[in-house]
């Protein structure tokens, strides 16, 4: 039909880099616990609903831990660590990290598994040290075993669930589990980590999916560009690197990028374009912005694809719907998933309905987390997913496209003589920027930066550390929520700034000693849901 409306899913798939590149050490699990929920789930589903195309977004940064967890044989991360070892050799230090930590996961995950949830209760809200230390002694060999084979069972979304025999039986059983066991599950866990890049390769080669990238280290583009720091040689690494490691495992250069966090300028857009990326998203606020005080309603320009500049390299740009994006996010977990897929087809039907017979030169951009909502769905998401996927399987007049299969077959663009510089967050960037935490972890940066540049060239592993210390994710995390993570994260922070001057054979200023959020710790423990929410 050619009113038929296109429909275009992007899930965002990202973790920064948690791997210190000096002592190996992963400081943090989510890679390897979100390949056996969201990142085996969602790629999986697809599977059923051949009509159905989506656009995934994987982070170099993401692609490359997935890459290393794979290929080595064994990684020195503190909770595949303490997994890993016999029960009944635990010190009362490890014991400790474990009842901290090995209850991180929404509290859907803890309840859908009745010996998790008892031992939970046993464990207690509270996470500081002191009542902990009081209960281990309560904790058995065979308690203890069993936190640590439902820590990563917990984590197995649908997928292995219902398809596994490993990860179904271990669930049956409950309770009262072996070393054996566990080894085998940590096992199996390692497979699935080295089975999610060739998965979503060969789902790109079946024309099936379209998968774009983001600048290396997830920076905020802008903020590296004409619109912070002048940071302009940065901002060109992190793109062409982006690229350069995109071709290296998926065979192709990739056509799409998603800035990150959405963000855009028209520098930024400049930069992309001239590396030759074909189009790049942002969010519906960015577009209103751009045409502020001109002519341009919300009613003709919502759901265009546009152009961005007038350089030979020219650059399309599509713009997420908000409403559509965010219920997926932060409200249809709440619902049963018949009643959410319902709702949210019901929305696209009357966009479709509105735009009639012009339809076909609208794409309607759905863009959000591909990883973490799935944590706040009772069912992982699959409800959900499934009633969405299968009414657009069968609707004879919308389709789920990919954005560069849409933007290949429809060559109509409006153009924006003037992009907004902002994010998908309140179409600015003061999430990164703004706040006394935010300007000092940048005001750190740069004087990393003037300090070790100044004094010449620095080798290529010390210079890197500054480029993973511009992601966004560091700065995001100040002044946020006030749990433990804005420690962890501001640790991370400041260690990859103290990793530059160890790379570069210079002593350590004092001032990179000192937490930039409150006072750091060196355990990190939560309560089910705040780590995952995060990561």
């Amino acid at each position: 039909m050619k009113d038929k409306l296109s429909v275009a899913f992007l899930w965002h798939m990202h973790q920064p880099l948690y791997k210190d590149l000096i002592t190996g050490r992963y400081h943090l699990p989510w890679v390897r616990l979100h390949a056996t929920h969201s990142y085996l789930d969602m790629i999986q589903v697809l599977d059923a609903f051949p009509r159905v195309k989506c656009t995934f977004n994987i982070t170099p940064s993401l692609i490359y831990q997935l890459l290393d967890i794979s290929e080595n044989e064994t990684i020195d991360d503190t909770y595949l660590n303490l997994s890993i070892k016999d029960s009944s050799m635990l010190t009362e230090d490890e014991k400790l990290f474990i009842l901290k930590n090995f209850f991180s996961i929404h509290p859907f995950g803890v309840s859908g598994l009745p010996r998790y949830q008892d031992l939970f209760k046993r464990r207690g809200e509270k996470v500081s040290n002191d009542p902990l230390t009081g209960k281990i002694s309560k904790f058995s060999e065979s308690d203890l075993r069993d936190i640590q084979v439902l820590f990563n069972l917990a984590w197995c979304g649908f997928t292995l669930r219902e398809k596994d025999p490993l990860v179904g039986k271990l669930i049956k059983k409950g309770e009262g589990y072996t070393e054996e066991e566990k080894r085998e599950l940590l096992k199996r866990q390692k497979e699935v980590v080295s089975s999610i890049l060739p998965a979503y390769k060969k789902m790109q080669d079946e024309g099936k999916i379209e998968i774009s990238t983001t600048p290396f280290y997830h920076p905020i583009l802008p903020l590296l560009l004409n619109d912070g720091f002048n940071y302009n040689e940065d901002a060109a690494w992190h793109v062409k690197k982006a690229i350069d490691l995109y071709k290296k495992v998926f065979g192709r250069k990739p056509a799409g990028m998603w800035p990150a966090e959405g963000s855009v300028s028209r520098s930024a857009a400049e930069l992309m374009a001239k590396r030759g990326i074909k189009w790049i998203a942002s969010d519906e606020g960015v577009l209103m912005e751009s045409f502020k005080g001109s002519s341009g309603t919300r009613e003709n320009l919502i759901f265009r694809p546009f152009n961005v500049g007038n350089w030979p390299d020219n650059i399309s740009i599509v713009f997420r719907d908000p409403g559509l994006s965010n219920a997926i996010s932060f409200e249809y977990a709440n619902v049963p998933g018949a009643k959410a897929s319902h709702d949210f087809f019901r929305n696209i039907t009357a966009i479709q309905r509105w735009l009639g017979k012009e339809s076909y030169k609208h794409i309607v951009s759905v863009i959000l987390d591909g990883e973490n909502p799935w944590l706040y769905y009772k069912d992982g998401g699959k409800g959900f997913l499934t009633g969405v996927y299968g009414r657009l399987e069968s609707s004879p007049n919308i389709e789920a496209v990919t954005i560069n299969g849409f933007l290949k077959k429809n060559r109509e663009r409006k153009q924006i003589k003037k992009l907004a510089s902002g994010s998908w967050i309140n179409h600015n960037f003061r999430k990164w920027i703004g706040s006394p935490q935010k300007d000092k972890a940048w005001e750190s940066l740069g004087k990393v930066r003037r300090d070790l540049l100044d004094s010449g060239k620095l080798p290529e592993d010390a210079m890197e550390e500054l480029y993973i210390a511009e992601s966004s994710d560091w700065f995001w995390w100040y002044d946020e929520f006030g749990t433990e993570l804005n420690f962890v994260f501001d640790d991370l922070f400041r260690m990859h700034l103290k990793n530059a001057y160890r790379l570069s054979g210079r002593k350590i200023p004092g001032y990179l000693d000192e937490p930039i959020h409150g006072t750091g710790v060196d355990l990190p423990g939560h309560a089910p849901g705040e780590m995952a929410r995060a990561n």
